[in-house]
């Protein structure tokens, strides 16, 4: 491999020798390799410059379809063949003297650590080469099919594999943080490698992503994120958007709340068509100056979260803030916010009401009890640990925004306050998402926009169970 790796010539000359036989049971397991690479391809969704690093399984690569393919095989042999699979000339063989010094990948996906010579030393020397943002996938076998993998060489049903490194989920997790990586996400796929019409569907598609059952799979796939430094708010733009209607008296009372920190803070409040005297109570408060920007749009009046996404195209901030206009979670409490999301140790920080003790009539029963309930479902079904999933408190990184963007609107109905769009846009970007506790009080002026709570309700469990099924590939 590349000479900044310490190679294993002798997985090398292995592979190098077994070259025919490979290339039989590469395509004897078709099945096994083209589910995986169809796995891969919903993980990674979209890549400026990828980087494979593997031995001799290439065939993970065949569903990935990217602007530049690096490739990094343990010989000229095997990308060969994966140049006859794809026929794409977006493909490049970092074997034939590119160095990988100089540049920057948004996204790596190695199949060969349990045949790196020095696995610690390996992670510490990718970890030059990913960008702050970029993502880390990993793909091993799970040790609990060693045995039956070496019956299966035994009787010549696969290539017998020279000795590797034992990789477990803990080592995993150990080397990662000695070499700046977190984990972040984690996948167990394929129960059962071979093509047996509908039986491999039940078992692959249903039975392997029931709970203990999964651990049990083929192969763990494991997405890490860079350890980054903590970073000084100063260096910041921050942009709030507080999404309104019907807030005349709730203006000021946010422009004042809301903390001037960062290099500049931007308020950009957006009229949802208001039939009141809010958008002249935010003309107001207009100004322009190097630390602080007032301004104003006109939202489309059709929903929150299309108030709010227009918001976020129009901000200029480094750092997204969402403040709802009712008052209820006051200004004041986003500097921790801040603080939080700038430590790098998250990319999206979700307010939560159900931590503090909250003020009598801040929520109706109702809504409580349906947050509570769709919170839990929403954290077990979709492995997202969050209390609250309603809360109008979310903090991320504007360059964040781009890529959740992409999938917002595509979790089967139209999410009419943002909250799951910008969860599961997260999520599926493998974002780390924690919660920061609120303080919830009453609200002074006007009514809550959250009614007709059946209807929402049934909107929100839709949306649960067709990400659900999203997620899991079913």
């Amino acid at each position: 491999m590349n000479n900044i790796f310490q190679k294993n010539r002798d997985i090398e000359d292995y592979y190098k020798k077994k070259f025919k036989q490979k290339i039989f049971y590469l395509k004897f397991y078709n099945y096994f390799y083209n589910y995986i690479s169809t796995v891969l391809n919903s993980l990674i969704c979209e890549s400026k410059n990828f980087l494979y690093i593997g031995t001799a399984q290439y065939p993970f690569l065949q569903k990935l379809n990217f602007k530049k393919i690096n490739v990094l095989e343990v010989s000229k042999d095997y990308f060969n063949k994966l140049r006859e699979i794809k026929n794409d000339s977006s493909i490049f063989d970092l074997n034939n003297g590119e160095n990988l010094n100089g540049n920057n990948y948004d996204k790596i996906l190695i199949t060969s650590l349990e045949y790196e010579k020095n696995p610690l030393f390996f992670l510490k020397e990718i970890r030059k080469f990913i960008s702050q943002d970029g993502r880390l996938f990993i793909v091993k076998y799970n040790l609990w099919w060693i045995l039956i993998l070496k019956i299966l060489g035994l009787f010549k049903l696969r290539l017998k594999r020279p000795y590797q490194n034992v990789i477990s989920v803990n080592f995993l997790k150990n080397i990662c943080e000695h070499s700046n990586f977190e984990i972040v996400h984690r996948e167990d796929q394929i129960l059962l490698p071979i093509n047996i019409p509908i039986i491999s569907f039940i078992i692959n598609k249903i039975i392997a992503k029931l709970p203990i059952i999964k651990f049990f799979c083929f192969i763990n796939i494991f997405v890490l994120r860079p350890v980054l430094e903590k970073d000084n708010l100063d260096n910041y733009k921050i942009s709030v958007i507080v999404p309104c209607k019907n807030e005349e008296r709730n203006i000021q009372k946010i422009v004042e709340s809301i903390p001037k920190v960062g290099k500049k803070i931007q308020i950009l409040f957006g009229d949802d068509k208001s039939e009141d005297n809010t958008l002249h109570e935010i003309k107001k408060f207009l100004t322009k100056t190097e630390k602080l920007e007032i301004d104003y749009y006109k939202a489309p009046g059709i929903c929150k979260s299309e108030n709010i996404f227009m918001g976020f195209d129009k901000a200029e901030g480094d750092i997204i803030a969402i403040l709802d206009a009712d008052n209820t979670v006051k200004g004041n409490e986003l500097t921790e916010f801040f603080q939080l999301l700038v430590s790098r140790k998250y990319d999206f920080i979700n307010g939560t009401r159900f931590v503090y003790p909250m003020s009598t009539n801040a929520m109706h029963k109702f809504n409580y009890l349906g947050n509570v309930i769709f919170s839990y479902l929403f954290s077990i079904l979709l492995e997202i640990k969050v209390t609250d999933t309603l809360c109008g408190t979310k903090i991320f990184f504007k360059n964040d925004w781009i890529k959740i963007k992409k999938s917002i609107r595509t979790w089967g109905i139209q999410d009419k306050w943002g909250d799951y769009d910008l969860l599961l846009g997260a999520k599926k970007n493998f974002l780390k998402i924690t919660e920061k506790p609120v303080f919830y009080s009453d609200r002074i002026y006007g009514e809550t926009k959250m009614k007709n709570i059946l209807v929402n309700g049934a909107r929100m469990f839709y949306i649960i169970i067709y990400s659900f099924f999203q997620f899991k590939k079913i």
